[in-house]
């Protein structure tokens, strides 16, 4: 039988045969599934000729064939062992020995930790030896026996270590170096280093749905030599690590990883398949904090998964999604059984029917499994959710041509047409990223990166500064922050009761046209609003006041003027929890932030709009938001003909700033005054953030000098009639008191 699976691969050894007799010397060709004692099933090359070098063999099959296609052994006779019939004995051809192996001149392995590791890389390659010198992949290694090696070194050397240290630190005095690292404590981080060095802006390349960057060792390969390329693997392979549930989630961890090696732009993204969609956000990102982005390239990447869907239940059973995944690489009478084993839930017989079946490796624990089970998942149900934004910035799509579609812009033109650059490379989703055709896709990268070198975007120009009210020549005025996803027009029943007048200013949050890129910090967001500040007082003492989300944009706004030596009048904070402590951080997914922005609404109105996260899961994000513009509607929250362009800013904005963490590094000297509303809200959760105690305690840690007062109304209506009266009794002669002490210093 010409056809073999090896670990999850189905093998055409007539086609290795074909290639391998085609190479210089070779006479005679023949390719082996082998499994020796104490080994796994491994591809081994028998050759007849004349001056066969096997490193060329090897280099010379590299080129034409996928990785897990090449043999990991090639063994040179001076004739083929014969039936009595005359036809090539296969079970006759010897097993490999220690020279079928090209190596690197050997190298005893040092110490405790590299001749364990050693013993480890022996037996899963079939070695006698292995040196510190050599190479992981080029001993025959691939990635599905990296796993195995990683489970491996758990259980023999009690050491957790993710695969992405094996793709960083091939060679087994690297790999023993990083492995003594973990033992030490060292933490894992989805960054890998794939090449470190080079006078060239970096690249950053992002993972595919399986969650592991072999690919990104690959493709550096055949990428300029000057050009330092990292990868980013994704969290929850290990115990303990949270697998992330949403694009917006994974870019924002990427986005931090990516800037302890780059802090600034401009920036250099790219990621093949669904990787492709999360360096999308990267970028949305990025720009929302107003950094340059030179390059985004997406590798086939789709530009919506939610249509690849075949079953809404994949998006929340595991066991479902498990299903679709194998179900078609399963052999045929296992499937029966795999059907009952999904519709009981039945994980563990499912992951080892797939073991049994060669999809994952046997020796990985079942627990290994459901961890890469889970991220896997959770990357799937994350890009099933995401719609990707309107950048203001040209990509490359780098789409496979074999690959069979009908939209050759794989869905990106219909909405991203004008910024979309196309280069077209040479086989299908798979093979593009395998020997033979990833020459191709490193030339054409290369070539984008020359013809994007120099062009950094940036977000288009925002003007925040919105009059609410002229007031009287000479008063100071007060700069007025909403809270997330609302607009200045929330403090026009405030400023009317603070009297004609005070000067009023309201400073909108970029992103509520529904086109532009919303803030993606609160640091950002200051910054730009200090410069509106100071373009039309540009001088003299200024009031701040925040509401919500506001508030924490409001206290970074005095930190920074307090930095150049000009701090306000004073700052006030409306209602707003206090800076959050660092892992005191929850993302919302879009789902989750949804029924977070009604249960807002429902503080305004006397009946609730009755959605909740449920109600919203199995929708696309139009139909999401026509859901709620319905019942906003019926609510008479919003008048009949409202454009969904205007509901889709509010959401994305509040999206963007509930998902903002804000820990500012040092606290604030001055007076703060908070104001915190008395009434609760009908949310249990929303009650808890907005306990007082816990608010009180949280601005107090950030500013000593706290003042806490306590309004009437909820979170929402401290800033309408009837409660606003008695808010603006309380700031306004703060106001005034604040502008004469500062004119008495």
């Amino acid at each position: 039988d010409h056809q073999v699976k090896i670990r999850g691969f189905r093998i055409e050894l007539g086609e290795i045969e074909t290639r391998l007799a085609a190479c210089e010397g070779v006479r005679e060709a023949a390719v082996l599934a082998r499994q020796d004692a104490g080994a796994d099933k491994r591809l081994v090359g028998y050759v007849t000729g004349e001056g066969i070098e096997i490193s060329r063999l090897r280099a010379a099959l590299a080129g034409e064939l996928p990785e897990y296609m090449v043999p990991s052994a090639f063994v040179v006779l001076e004739a083929f062992p014969l039936t009595a019939h005359g036809k090539l004995d296969r079970e006759a051809l010897p097993a490999p020995d220690q020279q079928a192996v090209p190596a690197s001149a050997y190298e005893a392995p040092r110490g405790e930790l590299e001749a364990a590791i050693a013993a480890i890389w022996c037996e899963l390659l079939g070695r006698d030896q292995v040196g510190r010198d050599d190479h992981f992949f080029e001993l025959g290694g691939h990635s599905l026996l990296a796993v195995q090696l990683m489970a491996r070194i758990d259980k023999v050397l009690a050491i957790e270590v993710p695969l992405r240290t094996l793709f960083a630190a091939p060679v087994l005095a690297d790999f023993a170096q990083h492995i003594g690292g973990r033992r030490l404590g060292e933490e894992s981080t989805s960054l890998v280093t794939i090449r470190g060095q080079g006078r060239q802006l970096p690249l950053f390349l992002v993972h595919p749905g399986e969650g592991e960057v072999d690919y990104a060792r690959r493709l550096a390969a055949v990428l300029d030599s000057d050009l330092p390329v990292y990868g980013l693997a994704a969290s929850g392979f290990l115990r303990g690590e949270p697998a992330r549930q949403s694009v917006e989630e994974i870019a924002h961890h990427y986005v931090r990883e990516i800037q302890r090696v780059q802090p600034h732009g401009p920036y250099r993204i790219a990621g093949w398949s669904i990787g492709g969609t999360i360096a999308f956000e990267i970028c949305h990102q990025l720009l929302g904090a107003d950094e340059s982005v030179e390059f985004l390239g997406v590798m086939d990447t789709l530009a919506n998964y939610r249509d690849k869907l075949r079953d809404a239940r994949q998006l929340v059973d595991p066991a479902w999604y498990l299903y679709h995944a194998a179900v078609e690489q399963l052999p045929a009478k296992t499937v029966k059984p795999m059907v009952a084993m999904r519709d009981a839930g039945d994980l563990d017989a499912m992951l080892e029917t797939c073991q049994h079946a060669g999809l994952f490796p046997a020796e990985v624990d079942i627990d290994v499994l459901h961890r890469h089970l889970a991220v896997r998942h959770g990357l799937a149900r994350a890009v099933w959710n995401y719609v990707a934004p309107v950048l203001p910035l040209p990509f490359t799509l780098f789409a496979a041509r074999e690959q069979k579609r009908d939209d050759r812009t794989l869905g990106w033109g219909a909405r991203h047409g004008a910024a979309l650059r196309q280069c077209t490379v040479p086989g299908d989703h798979r093979s593009m990223m395998e020997e033979g055709h990833i020459d191709a896709l490193g030339t054409a990268i290369t070539a984008a990166l020359v013809d994007a070198a120099g062009q950094c975007m940036t977000a288009p120009a925002h003007q925040p500064l919105v009059l609410i009210q002229r007031g009287r020549a000479g008063r100071v005025p007060l700069f007025c922050m909403p809270g997330a996803g609302a607009s200045v027009t929330s403090f026009a029943q405030l400023t009317q009761a603070l009297g004609p007048d005070q000067p009023v200013y309201g400073l909108q949050a970029r992103g509520l046209c529904g086109t532009q890129v919303p803030y993606s910090s609160v640091e950002a967001a200051a910054r730009a609003y200090v410069r509106a500040i100071e373009e039309i007082v540009p001088s003299g003492p200024v009031h701040l006041l925040g509401h919500s989300f506001g508030g924490w944009i409001a206290a970074e706004m005095a930190r920074q003027l307090e930095a150049i030596g000009r701090p306000p009048a004073s700052l006030f904070i409306l209602d707003s929890r206090g800076p959050r402590d660092k892992d005191d951080v929850h993302y919302h997914t879009p789902t989750e932030a949804l029924e977070r922005l009604v249960s807002l609404y429902d503080l305004t109105v006397d009946k609730p709009l009755g959605l909740s996260a449920r109600d919203f899961e199995p929708l696309g994000e139009r139909e999401r938001l026509e859901l709620l513009r319905k019942r906003l509607i019926e609510r008479r929250v919003l008048p009949a003909r409202t454009d969904l362009t205007l509901l889709r800013g509010v959401a994305q904005v509040f999206f963007a700033n509930i998902n903002t963490s804000w820990c500012p590094p040092t606290g604030y000297a001055r007076p703060v005054h908070v104001v915190v509303a008395n009434a609760v809200s009908r949310s249990g959760p929303a009650d808890a953030e907005r306990d007082h105690a816990e608010v009180a305690r949280r601005w107090r840690d950030y500013a000593p000098q706290l003042q806490l007062w306590h309004a009437p109304g909820n979170h929402l209506t401290l800033l309408s009639a009837p409660h606003v009266q008695a808010l603006a009794e309380h700031i306004g002669p703060l106001l005034r008191d604040a502008f004469e002490s500062s004119r008495s210093i």
